[in-house]
């Protein structure tokens, strides 16, 4: 993809958040291994290449049932947050990356809690 060869060689890690970009990226890593990690979006990318050492899952399987349970138990909310602390998001470590990541991310996780419910309220 044109995006990953401009981007190959000035950044170290590349978070796609624009649709299907990502495959692009992916796709790249897959064909240039080594040239940058990408950071998989909405489900765990580890299986489209070695270059993804984390993704940010988000849960929307859980979100519909709860909804629906919800709905039809009839104490469906008009808001309701779906957030880290219940795990509808999580941050999910690819596995060749677990023993080096690991204790990072159970910081970064922790910060990010507390931030998300400096929002909340």
């Amino acid at each position: 993809s044109s995006e990953a060869r401009e981007c190959n060689g000035l950044y170290d890690m590349i978070l796609p958040i624009c649709g299907e970009t990502i495959m692009g990226f992916l796709r790249y890593n897959r064909e240039f291994p080594g040239s940058f990690y990408t950071v998989g979006v909405g489900a765990d990318m580890s299986i489209y290449s070695s270059d993804v050492p984390f993704s940010c899952v988000e849960h929307l399987d859980r979100v519909m049932y709860a909804c629906v349970t919800d709905w039809m138990s009839g104490r469906l909310q008009n808001y309701r947050r779906f957030g880290m602390d219940e795990g509808w998001v999580e941050l999910v470590i690819s596995e060749n990356y677990r023993e080096q990541l690991g204790p990072w991310a159970s910081e970064i996780h922790a910060q990010a809690l507390e931030k998300e419910d400096s929002y909340a309220k």
